[in-house]
């Protein structure tokens, strides 16, 4: 099986967001279960809640365009913010949670890797 390199993967979104002015968020269900889902609901509280990124992660959803690799998104991070540490390490650590959360899903040509 060949090795693959995660600054070559294409991150591709998989949830929609919300945008207030330069943030980004993201609807989750409060729980998956539905009695308490149910609950929450007729109790008067949401069933949801928002979740918003930081002024970089926003930026980097912005990059995020489903034909990009990680690679093209560090090289545009680069290009905003030169001479900044970190920037690779704080961009693979990212897209995992994304990833993680379900935000992202990450293809490599044609396929989407999936874990």
């Amino acid at each position: 099986m060949e090795a693959i390199n995660f600054l070559d993967l294409i991150p591709v979104r998989a949830k929609e967001n919300i945008r207030e002015g330069w943030q980004i968020g993201f609807k989750v269900l409060r729980f998956k279960n539905r009695f308490w889902s149910w609950f929450f609901v007729h109790i008067g509280a949401s069933e949801d809640y928002v979740v918003r990124l930081d002024r970089m992660g926003s930026e980097i959803w912005g990059y995020i365009d489903d034909k990009r690799t990680v690679r093209e998104v560090l090289v545009r991070l680069e290009l905003h913010h030169p001479g900044k540490e970190g920037l690779r390490d704080r961009l693979v650590e990212y897209l995992k949670r994304l990833k993680f959360h379900e935000f992202i899903d990450l293809k490599k040509e044609e396929n989407i890797v999936r874990d």
